[in-house]
């Protein structure tokens, strides 16, 4: 009916969709063109909505998105606040894999898109939007207690240790290249959406008291491979320290550049440049930055040099 309307009112549709419409079995970011595969009746009901409106005459955006968190309503932010309340302890799942979204960096993008269908109708069509980087939902859980100096300890758990009324996808991780190509926005950072949010509750995360007086930027420097920093979930490590061992190596030449670093390291794979998308290409530079701030060295590897 929404479609039928917006139709007869010329009048463009941004409709939020989720991640839950596939199944999480693809090893690779999931496109707006993959096939969808929903395991339970959310991610049913949401393709659906989408079948639906996609089949009106209305100028639309589907726009898929995951693990949102905001400073008000019910998500995983506010869940483990209210845990932390009362547990020293938690067991979080550490196999399933996503991008969490801020809710205000959404609802930003969603009048972008709205505004620019206005502008060009031939936009229409399915995107993805989430938070990058790609994260854990134990290492989130982490980031959260870190930010907001609360010493939980968090052992990780595998879905299966886990079991959910509804089933949840393993890979959620979205690739958002024809969102930023189309309409020019980027992923937002979910560490600064993480702040933000926090701020909006009353917590300062720069901690003062005398055991704990670095701010949370301070602390991820230091604690590069700890289980705080978001930037590096424990599952990229290995390949991260292949990156700066890569770097090593092809910065020892007359000349580099890092798109050559990122193309060599997916021609030695065996595989397509940038199979990840412009994303991936991000993640990669931002990652080594982070490890190269840390002063950190990995397999031998000074990445300050």
């Amino acid at each position: 009916k929404i479609g039928l309307t917006a139709a007869k009112h010329q009048s463009p549709v941004v409709h939020f969709s989720t991640d839950y419409v596939f199944d999480g079995s693809k090893d690779t970011p999931w496109r707006p063109s993959d096939l969808p595969s929903p395991l339970g009746v959310y991610g049913a009901t949401k393709l659906s909505g989408e079948e639906k409106l996609s089949s009106s005459n209305a100028t639309y955006a589907i726009v898929r998105t995951s693990w949102v968190f905001s400073s008000s309503g019910a998500n995983f932010l506010k869940t483990m606040i209210k845990l932390s309340e009362s547990r020293e302890s938690l067991s979080v799942v550490s196999d399933q894999l996503g991008g969490p979204t801020p809710a205000e960096a959404l609802a930003s993008a969603a009048l972008s898109i709205g505004n620019q269908l206005i502008e060009d109708p031939e936009k229409k069509g399915t995107y993805h939007f989430s938070g990058m980087p790609t994260v854990s939902w134990a290492d989130f859980a982490r980031t959260i207690f870190l930010a907001i100096g609360r010493d939980i300890n968090v052992a990780d758990i595998l879905t299966q240790d886990y079991p959910t009324p509804a089933r949840r996808p393993q890979n959620s991780i979205l690739d958002c290249t024809s969102m930023m190509t189309t309409f020019g926005l980027s992923q937002p950072d979910w560490g600064e959406g993480l702040n933000s949010a926090l701020s909006e509750l009353g917590f300062n995360t720069v901690e003062t008291n005398d055991d704990h007086s670095q701010s949370v930027s301070q602390k991820k420097a230091q604690n590069t491979f700890g289980t705080g920093l978001w930037e590096i979930p424990e599952q990229q490590i290995t390949v991260l320290a292949s990156n700066a061992k890569l770097v090593a190596e092809i910065t020892s030449s007359a000349s580099w550049t890092i798109t050559s670093v990122v193309q060599q390291h997916y021609a030695d794979e065996g595989s397509n440049f940038l199979p990840y998308g412009f994303e991936g290409y991000h993640d990669i530079l931002r990652s080594l930055r982070v490890l190269r701030e840390a002063s950190t060295t990995v397999d031998g590897t000074d990445l300050e040099q």
